[in-house]
């Protein structure tokens, strides 16, 4: 037999290609062997490597998670509350309730420039007269808690937005009797912006009462009950397969003199523990009592 051929003498060399030397292939500036050989990068033209996106950061289709732990408590530089996640707002509500109003006592705070009767400054005493003021250190400007949580839009003779964004600092509009700002700020209608303000309030801060929470506890309890109810069940049937018992009667309509041995039994267990007594028979949803013949099989499943 002669000699094998080469894969390369089935392709037309090309000008310039010495006989004794492999032809090559140029693609992306990395050099291609054709003689089946490892390929290796022009040291002249190294590929930079692409840059790594972050995903999560261009990712828009999941809402971003605002962390509690970093609310600001100064009244004067913390950002609105329309600015925070829509979906995450009336968590940071409850949070800012728990925490209540930044009140900062202090011995002495900064005078300010208040007409002819000389300079006047923020007093410790009106958090105790006002008990929704806050104050703040960076503006030395007093702000409403409540209207700041809940008001979009505030509303109000003493300034739009006094007590939630540029904050009130015209001291000597406190202690001037009934046309006191901080009385004005409040309203003397139930439907004033504050009033409406500490309504939501109250509400918020009232959880227990709120439509979902009544659910979710009477739920809970639904499935506590349910399942002290089959335990009860399950008991009584294991006791019958102990005792080699049968476990139906003749009768065992509520108003028979003996309803067989189970539901005797279940009727014994119920007289001497309460818990059980108002979940079972009687006190048991009507499709949920679990006393059936056909439960009762299931108990053996």
């Amino acid at each position: 037999m002669g000699p094998k051929k080469t894969i390369l003498e089935f392709f037309t060399k090309t000008s310039g290609v010495l006989d004794d030397q492999p032809s090559h292939e140029k693609v992306d500036d990395v050099t291609i062997d054709a003689n089946n050989t490892e390929s290796q990068p022009n040291d002249d033209n190294i590929m930079e490597e692409s840059p790594t996106i972050d995903v999560e950061k261009y990712d828009n289709s999941k809402p971003k998670k605002f962390k509690l732990d970093s609310l600001v408590r100064d009244p004067g530089i913390r950002p609105s509350i329309m600015e925070y996640p829509r979906n995450q707002r009336d968590e940071i509500r409850r949070e800012y309730i728990k925490l209540g109003p930044y009140q900062l006592h202090k011995s002495s705070y900064p005078l300010s420039a208040s007409g002819s009767k000389g300079n006047r400054s923020f007093q410790s005493t009106w958090f105790g007269r006002f008990w929704w003021s806050e104050y703040s250190q960076e503006k030395d400007a007093t702000y409403c808690l409540l209207c700041y949580l809940f008001n979009k839009k505030p509303i109000g003779r003493v300034g739009s937005d006094k007590f939630t964004v540029k904050g009130f600092n015209t001291w000597k509009k406190v202690n001037s009797g009934k046309e006191c700002a901080f009385i004005k700020h409040e309203g003397k209608t139930p439907t004033s912006a504050h009033n409406f303000s500490v309504k939501c309030y109250e509400d918020l801060k009232n959880q227990l009462g709120h439509i979902e929470n009544v659910i979710e506890k009477h739920t809970t309890q639904e499935i506590m009950d349910n399942r002290l109810r089959v335990k009860t069940s399950v008991e009584v049937v294991k006791w019958h397969t102990m005792q080699a018992c049968a476990f139906r009667g003749h009768d065992e309509r509520p108003n028979s003199a003996n309803q067989g041995n189970f539901l005797e039994l279940l009727n014994f267990i119920a007289s001497y523990n309460k818990e059980v007594e108002n979940v079972v028979l009687h006190k048991a949803p009507q499709n949920a009592t679990y006393t059936s013949p056909d439960a009762q099989k299931e108990y053996f499943c």
